[in-house]
């Protein structure tokens, strides 16, 4: 009977060695779902800018790009981007890709490009 339960516990633990090594995930690609919720994020970060809240875009940041990346700096270069360019009046998407990963090693790739469009006023008194 021993030569029974070593035969049979060797395959045993061999198998949950294996099953606990693997990584089981599913991958979407461009689900319309993913789309709309990153849409959230980048909806909400459009109208923060477009009301200049600078500060509030801070939380839609990781603590990693603030590792990097000084916050007064990114509040100039929007305020020099609306300077330049003009107040922003809307935006649309122009392509976009998703890919999430679900299960034991989750994560996430998110690419939109936009379209946007200005509002830009020039004063300027006419020379006599």
């Amino acid at each position: 009977m021993s030569q029974q339960i070593q035969k049979f516990t060797l395959p045993a633990v061999l198998l949950i060695v294996i099953m606990s090594s693997c990584h089981f995930n599913s991958q979407y690609v461009n689900r319309e779902e993913d789309k709309k919720e990153a849409e959230k994020v980048t909806n909400e970060f459009y109208q923060l800018l477009k009301a200049k809240d600078y500060e509030a875009t801070t939380k839609l940041f990781s603590k990693k790009f603030f590792e990097v990346t000084d916050k007064e700096k990114l509040f100039r270069i929007f305020a020099m981007t609306t300077e330049k360019l003009g107040e922003l009046k809307n935006v649309e998407i122009e392509t976009w890709e998703t890919r999430r990963v679900e299960g034991t090693k989750p994560s996430g790739d998110y690419a939109f490009m936009y379209k946007t469009h200005m509002i830009i006023f020039r004063l300027e008194k006419p020379s006599d």
